[in-house]
């Protein structure tokens, strides 16, 4: 199910950390739309947990467009590590990976849910894991925003 949240609607501190922090701003808005609660320092493996179902969520964020001096379609990266965290973690249907994806032009951020599992499959169909050349992070995947996030 795709949720939208309106721009216009951040709160004021969101706002004023959305130019800086888009990140954050999606973890917050996950949290919210959920009924969750961001605990970004918990683990490095997600973001957002509801404590009462023990689940948890990872939040990716993109703009619809990335780059000024190059623009380019936006993209979520994908850790393979982060992403077996969740698969394990969701053994009892209790893991998330939460797709924000900020439309400007729209004025709007939308969110989207996916199984880890569902999303591991749609990295293999796209031809799997590249070296990221971060030693901490291990390998990654950048998956376009519309592979996951209808705008409609």
């Amino acid at each position: 199910m795709t949720r939208t949240v309106d721009l216009r609607d951040l709160s004021r501190a969101q706002r004023r950390e959305y130019d800086t922090d888009r990140e954050t701003v999606a973890e917050e808005l996950v949290a919210e739309v959920y009924g969750a609660r961001h605990r970004p320092d918990r683990e490095d493996w997600f973001d957002v947990v509801d404590e009462d179902a023990s689940t948890k969520y990872e939040v990716k964020s993109t703009s619809v467009e990335i780059g000024d001096e190059y623009p380019a379609p936006g993209r979520f990266r994908l850790w393979r590590a982060q992403l077996r965290s969740l698969i394990a973690s969701d053994a009892g249907a209790t893991a998330w990976v939460a797709f924000v994806l900020f439309d400007e032009d729209a004025g709007r951020a939308v969110i989207q849910r996916r199984r880890p599992s569902t999303v591991w499959n749609i990295v293999d169909r796209r031809g799997g894991w590249n070296e990221s050349g971060h030693e901490d992070w291990g390998r990654q995947h950048k998956l376009p925003f519309d592979e996951v996030v209808d705008r409609a």
